[in-house]
């Protein structure tokens, strides 16, 4: 008598196979898009069924009560050599030190070279140690300094549709690509240091969350001129000539491919180098009274003094 199984990834119907009759083929086509669990006990039962799963599927790794560390760790190796992507789960109120934390981090990095985990708060009512819950593992120093990677936080969205976190590094690239290229008098490696951290932030980023770049530009010669205007009616002393604007646009095709990329994947926008009309700060506007004058505007008694104007 032949088995069923059954198949379901949440956007699919539930679709049953006939175990005899179901093929590598079929049974990889019903995986699609799938990620799968183990625990640690079970783990070595992947080796009978990985030629069925399709590669780079993302196999949790899960933290019970009476695993010992060495057994979580060994099944993320396992699930690694055997073409997939190990995503340990991490018990936080389980976890009795900050140097469990780190120690645990540490040995997964080394065994299996996770990129990923999966915070979960645990079914303790209290924790055994300084983590009540899953913010606090991903707030930890111990998981910033692990070379873990936190691709949940990149779909995080601010309340007002003009911020993001890719118009801000963005505007850190645009910032830093401007001073090198065209600013005299200005701390040049501090630029060069900020363009340089900030463009590996993009380049990964965009390998995260596998966003081939476009090749793209958003700084035209009219806009340059406006901007070296802008510039210099704020007191920056400006280098002239050709070689500005050819050092500017070579900075920028090293960078802008990636947050274009990126910035289309989220949906969100790119500001631009220089904004058409005057901004309007967010602070300034409500539902329910007119526009507040910007900071210059503040009513204040006279001092003399004019920090804003």
């Amino acid at each position: 008598m032949s088995k069923k199984r059954y198949f379901s990834n949440g956007k699919m119907p539930l679709r049953t196979y006939d175990e005899d009759n179901v093929g590598p083929s079929e049974l990889s086509s019903a995986l699609e898009g799938y990620s799968l669990e183990v625990t640690a006990k079970d783990a070595k039962s992947l080796r009978e069924v990985s030629d069925e799963i399709p590669p780079k599927t993302a196999i949790s790794v899960t933290f019970l009560p009476g695993e010992e560390m060495e057994a979580r760790v060994a099944a993320a190796r396992l699930v690694r050599s055997l073409g997939f992507e190990p995503v340990p789960h991490i018990s936080a109120r389980r976890l009795r030190s900050s140097e469990e934390l780190k120690e645990y981090l540490m040995r997964l990095h080394e065994a299996a070279a996770i990129n990923r985990v999966f915070a979960i708060a645990g079914d303790l009512s209290a924790p055994l140690g300084p983590y009540d819950d899953a913010l606090a593992i991903i707030q930890s120093a111990e998981l910033l300094e692990s070379h873990m990677s936190f691709p949940v936080l990149g779909y995080y969205r601010s309340q007002h549709e003009n911020q993001s976190w890719v118009a801000a590094l963005t505007t850190i690239l645009d910032t830093s690509a401007v001073l090198i290229a065209g600013v005299d008098g200005t701390h040049g490696y501090q630029a060069r240091l900020t363009f340089a951290m900030a463009r590996h932030a993009a380049v990964d980023l965009a390998m995260t969350f596998k966003t081939p770049p476009p090749a793209a530009a958003r700084l035209t010669e009219s806009e340059l001129e406006r901007l070296q205007e802008s510039l210099r009616a704020a007191g920056l002393e400006l280098r002239d000539g050709p070689t500005v604007a050819k050092a500017i646009t070579d900075l920028c095709g090293l960078y802008e491919p990636f947050v274009r990329a990126l910035s289309s994947y989220y949906g969100f926008a790119l500001p631009p180098f220089l904004p058409p009309t005057a901004p309007v700060d967010n602070w300034q506007t409500s539902a329910w009274m007119q526009r507040s004058p910007g900071l210059g505007g503040l009513p204040a008694a006279s001092t003399g003094e004019s920090h804003f104007d």
